[in-house]
């Protein structure tokens, strides 16, 4: 392609050249590009206002009527990303039933799992037993894997039944219902309770 040069009004390499940098080289006398980069060298020639470009043949080819830098640049974006790497957390277990008082020797609680296992939320396994308040342990320990990928609330809603240890309990004292989460070894809650249990002889339970 040949073109027809035309003299650059004044300032117009001042203008571009602030929104172009280094790599780029304005010639004043002609509407012209030199790119240079690496081992790549290209010119472009491009018209400002009504300017023409011609090629081989009679009439005017084409006719532009401005071009601007954003126009002739392409942008270029260099992303990283760490690999592998997603903000995650475990499965949450929560209790349901509305419990104050223990009153029998077996008793059965409601749980939830709060969200479905997903991409974000891990499937955790999960430690359950009641504590005094100088963290004796006085039921049995009951483990649940929190892997539901259910959506509906309703099923991932599930039982579990602890026996406690046959000792005397005094109503003044504080007992708790403690969660620990196996993976961490933390305490996820605790939820108080009070211990109102006719004493019987100790069934060998192994506690």
């Amino acid at each position: 392609m040949s073109s027809t040069a035309y003299k650059s009004p004044d300032g117009l390499a001042s203008i571009l050249a602030q929104y172009i940098g280094s790599n780029y080289k304005i010639d004043r006398e002609y509407r012209k590009f030199y790119y240079e980069f690496a081992q790549l060298k290209e010119i472009h020639l491009f018209p400002i206002s009504t300017n023409v470009f011609r090629l081989a043949g009679g009439g005017q080819n084409f006719v532009h009527g401005g071009s601007s830098p954003q126009e002739m640049l392409v942008p270029v974006l260099d992303i990283k990303m760490e690999r592998g790497h997603m903000d995650t957390k475990n499965a949450q277990i929560a209790l349901v039933s509305m419990i104050q008082k223990i009153t029998n020797k077996i008793t059965a609680l409601d749980f939830i799992q709060s969200e479905p296992v997903s991409d974000i939320v891990k499937a955790a396994t999960y430690k359950i037993f009641f504590i005094s308040e100088d963290n004796e342990k006085i039921s049995d320990e009951a483990s649940f894997f929190a892997d539901s990928r259910e959506s509906d609330t309703l099923k991932r809603i599930f039982r579990m039944k602890f026996r406690f240890k046959d000792k005397k309990y005094d109503k003044d004292k504080k007992y708790y219902l403690v969660v620990y989460d196996d993976s961490t070894g933390m305490e996820s809650f605790r939820h108080p309770v009070i211990m109102d249990l006719t004493f019987m002889d100790d069934y060998g339970f192994g506690f």
